[in-house]
C-alpha cells in the first residue's frame, strides 16, 4: 500500500496521496475492521483533542464487544482506555 489511509469523522482530511475525504463518519464498525484486519497493519488512533496513539500490533489493541471502548496497550506499560466517540481518525503508516 502506498500513502496513508486516513479515516475521519466530521472534518476534512487529506491522505499522503492528496485525496480529500470530507465528512467521513468514524464508526465502531470501521474501527473493528481495522483492529481485526488480517494481516494486521500498524496504525495510529487520532483523538478529538489531537492526541495520537500508536498501535504497533494486534496484540496492543482490543475493542470492547459493545464497540464503545477501545483499549490500546502501551509498550512502556499501561493501557489507554478510549471512548470510541472521541476517535476522529485512524491512520495507517506508509508501507513499501
Amino acid at each position: 500500500m502506498t500513502g496513508a489511509l486516513v479515516v475521519t469523522s466530521g472534518v476534512q482530511a487529506v491522505d499522503k496521496l492528496g485525496a480529500a475525504q470530507e465528512n467521513k463518519i468514524m464508526t465502531k464498525e470501521e474501527i473493528r475492521e481495522r483492529v481485526l484486519q488480517k494481516p494486521f497493519h500498524p496504525f495510529k488512533v487520532r483523538l478529538a483533542e489531537g492526541l495520537e496513539i500508536d498501535v504497533p500490533s494486534g496484540d496492543h489493541v482490543h475493542l470492547h464487544p459493545s464497540g464503545r471502548t477501545l483499549f490500546v496497550h502501551l509498550d512502556r506499560g499501561g493501557t489507554k482506555i478510549i471512548d470510541v466517540a472521541l476517535v476522529t481518525a485512524l491512520e495507517t503508516k506508509e508501507t513499501t
